[in-house]
């Protein structure tokens, strides 16, 4: 089990950025004493950078606990996807105001498609740590938050794939993350 904090020096080893193709920037986290943060960006139609750093390493399973913060209308989320530098075929799970998404987002024809694969509707405090849990599992994920959990058959996941962390829609903090290697 791996646990990194995000603080100056404490994480870079372990991510590397990516991209994702739906956006023509390629923004960095600011780094704050504790943690990490996208920027603003007035050129993305929500005003905010949309900034992903992947695992170095590929997983066929494993247990991610990340620990995170948004202002309204953020969307923290985990990002599953075997593609790194700029990646296109995807899965994300997302934390928000209202709850959980988990979306599939992949390529056809050189146009992004865009698919809801779950909804879990609960209301989650902007501003303050939550704790986002995602079990990667044989064709499906477990997701858990704030007392509330999930079980999804996903046949779509890759083999094996990078985690990412993504901030979007607004500022998103990233405070840890755990990764625990399932064998």
């Amino acid at each position: 089990m791996t646990k990194i904090n995000f603080r100056k020096g404490q994480w870079e080893e372990f991510f590397s950025y990516a991209y994702c193709c739906r956006f023509p920037f390629k923004p960095k986290l600011i780094q704050e004493e504790n943690c990490v943060l996208n920027g603003k960006n007035p050129e993305m139609a929500d005003g905010f950078d949309y900034t992903t750093i992947l695992t170095k390493e590929k997983y066929k399973r494993a247990k991610i606990a990340l620990e995170c913060s948004f202002e309204e209308y953020g969307a923290p989320l985990i990002t599953l996807t075997n593609e790194c530098g700029v990646y296109k075929k995807y899965h994300e799970v997302v934390l928000w105001e209202k709850g959980i998404n988990v979306w599939q987002l992949f390529e056809i024809d050189g146009k992004m498609q865009i698919k809801k694969l779950a909804a879990m509707p609960f209301e989650v405090e902007s501003k303050k740590k939550h704790t986002l849990f995602v079990e990667i599992m044989e064709k499906g994920l477990k997701i858990k938050a704030l007392g509330h959990e999930l079980y999804l058959r996903v046949d779509s996941l890759p083999e094996e794939m990078y985690i990412g962390l993504t901030a979007c829609e607004n500022i998103n903090r990233f405070y840890s993350v755990t990764i625990e290697k399932e064998r």
